[in-house]
This record gives C-alpha cells, structure tokens and sequence, in this order.
C-alpha cells in the first residue's frame, strides 16, 4: 500500500525487513508463513521475490516490489507456448527498481495489470543500490 503513496522506498525496505533478512533459510521461511496464515504471506513472499504482488487479488492489477532473482521464466498452464521471462540483474546486491519495461516499453507507474502482463513477454528491472524514483511523475 505505501508504494499507492509513492512511498516505493519504504515498501521495498519493509519487503526486506520481512523475506531478505529475517529468514535466510527459505523453506524454513515457507512453513513458518504458511503455519502462521494459512499460506498468506508465502503467496505474498513467491509473488514479491517475483517483484510484484497483488495488494487486492480481485482488482487485477499488480504493485511492483524488489525482485529477487537475477532471471525467471513462467511458463502457464493454459499457455503452454507462452513464455513470461522476468529479469532483474544484480537483484541481490541492488534492491530498489530504477527503471521497468515490458516488452521494451517503459512502464510509468508502480502497477502492472494481470491483463499486461500475461500478454507480455519480458518484465526486466533494472536495479540499483540507492532508492530511486523512477515513477514520480505518474501520479
């Protein structure tokens, strides 16, 4: 919700403060999760290391958070032929998202919606080290 307040800094510190380094062990991050809520925070947790999540599942839209792999593919069940490939290089040292395209188009805001992103091919972050405010101007 902070990054709707174009607080994105703060956001991402939170997401750090949650799954970077309370928990070194992942599935040791997982079962605590999933004990505690149901499978709540681990669904928040794989979407987040993905670098998005949905704050309200029924809008359709996702917020964009701090990635945490260089490089995934997605591959869907109803899409077999349809790759999703998400970058974000140095990812583990740089944590906050300077710039994010899709497909090569800049996006301008902190919200990528379902629809977008199922019909795209390739989400790529860049990174950096310092907070950044790549989507000041879109609000």
């Amino acid at each position: 919700m902070l990054v709707h307040l174009v607080y994105q800094v703060k956001t991402v510190s939170l997401d750090l403060l949650v799954f970077r380094r309370t928990h070194t062990d992942v599935s040791l991050c997982l079962f605590s999760l999933f004990v505690i809520d149901c499978g709540q925070m681990s669904a928040w947790f794989f979407f987040n290391a993905l670098g998005f999540y949905p704050v309200n599942p029924a809008s359709g839209d996702y917020m964009i958070g701090s990635p945490i792999f260089d490089k995934v593919e997605i591959r869907l069940p109803h899409q077999p032929d349809h790759l999703i490939t998400i970058t974000a290089p140095s990812s583990k040292d740089k944590v906050y998202v300077e710039r994010l395209t899709l497909d090569g188009v800049d996006v301008k805001a902190p919200i990528i919606s379902h629809k977008d992103l199922l019909q795209g091919k390739e989400l790529a972050f860049t990174m950096n080290h310092r907070p950044q405010t790549w989507f000041k101007d879109s609000f």
